[in-house]
């Protein structure tokens, strides 16, 4: 049996997401853009999931639109805004330790639009300075962005201390609020936040659906034209049963948040409890504040790839950082970027509590890695 603690990378569905689905994958099958009764059904689904996802981030429904995920959010979203940006304003100001897609689309910038790009590096806690982010922008900067919570190891960044002094410098700035929504309120409308991304299997949704909120005034050009879809913002035939399965799980998560984050604090201390009392060293990378349940765990002298391939065959699902990263042995940038050396950056793995984690799980985790890290040591 299969103890999954990798909740960063993608996260089990809600039982009332699939109910609250299937009607769309079955008996209601219309296309939204038709004028006949079950056309209409699906179109008044989308419109009510709208509704739903605005009033739980307080803001209002034209500024929310849904899209296949959060990369594809970032992209139209920053790369949109760059092509309406103010003449002379061509930097782009983010921090070393985002997530790829927004670091990949800081390269397309400079590549094919010809922009400056400023990546500012973290504190040693994985922090990201809040002045040193906004004096970066304060010449020639056209686009900023920064994650409010890092996908590897679980930091939290000042978003809204930033959004609000880059709003009265008139500067759009983005945030990928991938693993942080859901797990703390987020309320857009009194933040500085220009724009936003999120992915909605992070969040116990379906996968292939996530959401983009611009807010009112913000000029973003989208990159996907035909039928006019989404608000004009992202053509395409919407996906109807991913577009309700979203709204269903943030609309769970509201209902029981506190209780969720307390549950998260629980088991990742039942988890480390565990773990110092199998007497090996390790080190955790990163510093407070961190989202509760995310630990990116340094153990000296063991690869994280043979740690992840033993921990396989035990039947514990873990990772070395971002699920987009699998596969590659070069070290997490993230974790180097701490000032950490290059071993450090190979001998780290995340582990990550969701909703359906039990007690033990979280013991029989950390006794799993225990035995593993003891066992990888001894034969070194």
């Amino acid at each position: 049996m299969e103890i999954y603690l990798d909740n960063a990378s993608t996260t089990e569905p809600f039982p009332e997401v699939i109910d609250a689905m299937m009607p769309y994958l079955s008996d209601e099958y219309g296309n939204p853009s038709t004028i006949y009764s079950i056309g209409r059904r699906t179109r008044k689904a989308i419109d009510e999931a709208r509704d739903t996802v605005a009033g739980l981030l307080s803001v209002k429904s034209s500024e929310i639109s849904f899209c296949s995920g959060a990369t594809e959010s970032i992209c139209t979203l920053l790369i949109g805004a760059a092509f309406a940006a103010k003449e002379g304003r061509k930097k782009f100001v983010t921090s070393s330790i985002e997530h790829k897609a927004i670091l990949k689309v800081a390269h397309w910038l400079m590549d094919y639009l010809d922009w400056e790009v400023t990546l500012i590096d973290p504190m040693p806690s994985g922090h990201i300075n809040p002045k040193e982010f906004t004096e970066a922008c304060s010449k020639g900067c056209g686009l900023a962005s920064l994650q409010w919570v890092n996908n590897e190891i679980g930091t939290i960044q000042p978003i809204e201390e930033v959004g609000l002094k880059l709003k009265g410098m008139g500067i759009p700035f983005h945030t990928d609020v991938v693993q942080g929504i859901g797990k703390f309120p987020l309320d857009l409308g009194a933040t500085g936040i220009a724009m936003a991304s999120a992915s909605s299997h992070k969040f116990y949704g379906p996968k292939g659906c996530g959401l983009s909120y611009i807010r009112e005034g913000i000029d973003v050009r989208p990159l996907l034209v035909g039928g006019g879809q989404e608000l004009e913002r992202r053509a395409g035939t919407e996906n109807v049963a991913g577009i309700v399965g979203t709204a269903t799980a943030l609309s769970v998560l509201a209902r029981g948040q506190k209780a969720f984050v307390e549950r998260l604090v629980e088991l990742e201390r039942i988890f480390f409890d565990t773990l110092n009392s199998s007497g090996i060293e390790y080190a955790l990378n990163g510093g407070e504040p961190r989202v509760p349940g995310m630990m990116n765990i340094f153990f000296p002298g063991v690869e994280s790839e043979s740690l992840l391939l033993h921990a396989d065959r035990e039947g514990l699902c873990i990772s070395a950082g971002s699920a987009c990263a699998s596969g590659s042995t070069e070290p997490s940038y993230v974790i180097t970027a701490l000032g950490g050396n290059r071993m450090r950056g190979l001998c780290s793995a995340r582990v990550t509590f969701g909703w359906h984690n039990t007690n033990e799980d979280a013991i029989t985790g950390a006794k799993t890695i225990g035995s593993i890290v003891a066992k990888l040591r001894g034969s070194t």
